[in-house]
């Protein structure tokens, strides 16, 4: 099987007694790597979100986006919480698997989570970073009611600037 076209799986486990028990479980789809090293936006979204019901925890997620300005997954991992350490491990992973040596020219687009900015910096320290249009408006809602800040705050995010 061509590697390029596989998905990478890594999982970390912690001993339990005499049994290891499941921590956290990492996917990246290595299909993708060609692909974004050759020719798709260096744009990657990251988020977190809790996993309900049995087994809980968090899923993780890279997002990319393509020449298109379509999105599309590029890994995810399952985690036990979504804190500074966790976010290394997925971030380091990811760093790896697409061979990002050097952070120049990539921007990550995340919430204000500080665990994730925070690692964020660490490991790709020329990177640029910017927060989450819609994160940003839901931080800013409660202290501006009504749908003018909405309206305005998305009009801005849609508009393009033109270096002169």
């Amino acid at each position: 099987m061509n590697p390029d076209s596989s998905v990478i799986m890594k999982c970390s486990t912690v001993a339990s007694g005499a049994k290891p028990r499941f921590q956290r479980l990492y996917m990246c789809l290595g299909a993708l790597k060609k692909g974004w090293k050759e020719g798709f936006r260096h744009i990657l979204g990251l988020d977190g979100c809790f996993i309900k019901g049995h087994h809980t925890g968090q899923l993780l997620t890279v997002i990319g986006v393509d020449p298109n300005n379509q999105m599309y997954p590029i890994t995810y991992a399952s985690v036990e919480s979504e804190y500074r350490e966790i976010w290394l491990w997925f971030l380091e992973l990811l760093g790896v698997d697409f061979e990002i040596n050097n952070s120049h020219g990539i921007m990550w687009i995340t919430d204000k989570q500080k665990g994730l900015i925070d690692a964020i910096k660490e490991l790709f320290p020329h990177s640029k970073h910017q927060y989450c249009v819609k994160h940003f408006y839901n931080y800013s809602k409660a202290s501006h009611k009504g749908l003018i800040l909405k309206q305005l705050l998305w009009g801005a995010a849609k508009s393009i600037t033109k270096k002169g």
